[in-house]
């Protein structure tokens, strides 16, 4: 366990090898095919990044990402 100072434990008494015990769901049909079309219309999208210099601490070159 970790130690945490919540009103609950969020590990609900499971450790790291009772979790990897648990067997996952059976996938549900049409899963697979679901996130690849996801995905490439993801990938379809321009996401137009732009960059701009900011101000940040001596010798470091700092840009924001937008």
């Amino acid at each position: 366990m970790f130690a945490h100072d919540f009103p609950f434990d969020p590990t609900y008494g499971y450790d790291l090898p009772a979790l990897l015990k648990i067997a996952p769901p059976p996938e549900p049909p049409g899963f697979v095919d679901c996130w690849r079309d996801t995905y490439a219309q993801t990938r379809a999208v321009d996401p137009a990044v732009t960059l701009r210099e900011v101000d940040g601490p001596p010798q470091v070159h700092v840009e924001e990402l937008e």
